[in-house]
């Protein structure tokens, strides 16, 4: 009985993996014979909701001037889900309540103090319902103030090559927009066995308190991206935020399609306080469960990847979303089908935090995700050899080190 037991678990092992590998050839196929985009971003990403799910996007939900959405589109909503309720049609009738519990209208707007103190649980909990949820203290005290000055080390040659760019147009090389700039990932983890340097900076690869909260709603996580970033404010020419309301990778799809890549999330560490008006990341709670992004509105907010025909809004004016002023040292981390920005800085101050990506990766589709840039197996081999990779680094950098 045991060996029949283990047949069929094989079986349905090889049937699973079959059909992850029908789905991955399917979409590089499909990927491969797209015809160039439209001009319009909002056009390209209906047709690829289209090809991806064999039916067309949602009708666009209407807003008000405000950023709502207008009262015809709520009781539109609701009448879609009676009907479908009575044609029996649930699948269609949950896609709906889903927008009407993102965007409708709420009763009071997730706060940080919601999420702030909730045990791992209550955060694996709180994710599965919102998309994101919020560690706080993954550096405090001495710790943080040794990141914070080797941060500043790291930082410095960036800086001046961004600001010579900025000012001159010199050359740079490194990643680089009108309002950011990132510390290239080799030079941090450089400064972290440099002369005077601290070895504090390789736990940015994965702060302590942030591992667990992983373990629950990634799985087995590993790293996929890093990104050192520091946001200036606001300029007279860049305003609004430096990158509109989106939703990372694919961007038409249902929620069922990016499930089967399995789950690939961001998070946000501070490494200096960040104000309510200093560019605070922000998200949509609930909104990696729509089937589609931000082009689902007919205004735009803010720029970015939907150029809405029913013209722009402010970044601000987003319909309940959730900013996340913090801390230095807290984070948050959230599902990168979860509609999100950041939000104008008017303060005068940079906004400089790590953004990482992690993924599954036991997934099958492991190998498709990269959020950002990461550190050569080169780098980590003599970090490893200076005895500086634990053992819990080494596990988040399997796909590319091993020792």
């Amino acid at each position: 009985m045991a060996t029949r037991g283990v047949e069929v678990a094989a079986a349905k092992a090889r049937r699973r993996l079959r059909h992850h590998a029908t789905v991955l050839a399917g979409s590089v196929a499909a990927a491969a014979a797209e015809p160039p985009p439209p001009h319009s971003q909002i056009v390209a990403m209906r047709e690829l909701f289209e090809r991806q799910n064999g039916r067309p996007p949602p009708p666009p939900l209407a807003v008000a001037d405000d950023g709502s959405l207008l009262d015809s589109t709520v009781a539109a909503l609701r009448d879609g889900v009676a009907d479908a309720v009575g044609r029996e049609d649930f699948l269609e009738a949950e896609r709906l309540h889903r927008a009407l519990a993102v965007l409708g209208p709420q009763e009071q707007p997730l706060r940080f103090e919601d999420c702030a103190s909730l045990s791992l649980d209550g955060k694996a909990d709180f994710f599965a319902k919102n998309g994101f949820c919020v560690v706080p203290k993954c550096f405090e005290g001495a710790e943080l103030e040794r990141l914070q000055r080797s941060w500043r080390r790291a930082q410095q040659p960036a800086r001046e090559q961004y600001e010579a760019w900025r000012d001159t147009g010199a050359e740079v090389d490194l990643p680089h927009g009108k309002l950011w700039f990132d510390i290239p990932v080799k030079t941090l983890l450089e400064e972290s066995v440099a002369d005077g340097g601290d070895p504090v900076l390789l736990q940015l690869l994965g702060p302590a308190p942030l591992l667990p909260v992983l373990d629950r709603i990634v799985g087995t996580p590993e790293l996929c991206g890093v990104q050192p970033r520091t946001l200036a404010p606001d300029t007279p020419e860049v305003v609004s935020g430096y990158s509109g309301w989106h939703r990372d990778g694919e961007q038409g799809p249902t929620n069922d399609l990016l499930r089967s890549r399995g789950r690939v999330v961001k998070a946000f560490v501070y490494i200096f306080d960040v104000g309510p008006e200093q560019g605070a990341t922000s998200v949509v709670p609930g909104s990696f469960r729509l089937a589609t992004g931000p082009q689902w509105l007919t205004r735009q907010y803010g720029f970015g990847e939907n150029e809405a025909e029913g013209g722009e809004l402010p970044v601000t004016a987003m319909p309940n979303h959730f900013k996340f002023a913090a801390k230095a040292g807290d984070c948050i981390v959230f599902d990168i089908a979860s509609w999100h920005s950041a939000m104008p800085n008017h303060t005068g101050l940079d906004r400089e935090a790590v953004i990482l990506g992690y993924k599954n990766g036991s997934h099958v589709g492991r190998a498709t995700a990269r959020t950002g840039d990461m550190p050569t197996p080169e780098l980590l081999r003599e970090l490893d050899e200076r005895g500086l990779l634990s053992d819990e680094h080494k596990g988040l950098l399997r796909e590319i080190y091993q020792p």
